[in-house]
């Protein structure tokens, strides 16, 4: 990975500690999952909304490849809509 990637994977981890510190990866539920979409997810950008996620995403099917999880308790939550940019093309 590049390390502009790098980076914006810790800053992604670093954002979604507080919504699971403290509880151990096998008592993991879905509604701590629910807790970040409903208390970070509306104040935050869809572009970061998606990095977030599919880092969340990430890590929980890494323990379910290990056994740790049965299933990734992210899986029910949707990527929000990135808006396009309004391109403005000069006229005459």
């Amino acid at each position: 990975m590049k390390p502009a990637s790098i980076a914006r994977r810790e800053s992604c981890l670093k954002n979604l500690v507080p919504y699971f510190k403290g509880v151990t990866i096998r008592n993991l539920a879905p509604k701590a999952c629910d807790a970040w979409l409903t208390h970070r997810g509306p104040h935050i950008a869809a572009s970061t909304f998606a990095h977030e996620l599919g880092t969340m995403k990430l890590v929980f099917d890494f323990a379910v490849a290990r056994g740790l999880l049965l299933a990734n308790p992210a899986r029910h939550i949707a990527r929000r809509r990135i808006p396009q940019a309004q391109i403005n093309v000069p006229t005459r």
